[in-house]
């Protein structure tokens, strides 16, 4: 209870936040580029545009999702323990 209940989990989430931050911005950026540039993905007939732009964010929002997933654990379980 009081003051130090209140920053009960802080720690966790920040490191979720940096985690989620950092998986998302670096597979977004590797996949645009990939589909952008690379023959192997040329059969997919990405051009630089919204579409492109959507599909690399949905794909990277799986994988932030899939990284961040233990840390929402430990943050939850933090979260409901008694005080």
């Amino acid at each position: 209870e009081g003051v130090s209940a209140l920053w009960a989990g802080t720690g966790v989430s920040t490191v979720r936040s940096i985690l989620s931050t950092s998986v998302n911005m670096t597979v977004n950026s590797s996949l645009k580029e990939s589909a952008l540039e690379d023959p192997q993905w040329a059969w997919l007939g990405m051009v630089p545009g919204p579409l492109t732009d959507a599909v690399c964010s949905i794909a990277s929002a799986f994988f932030a999702v899939a990284a961040n997933n233990p840390a929402d654990v430990v943050r939850t379980r933090l979260y409901n323990q008694p005080s």
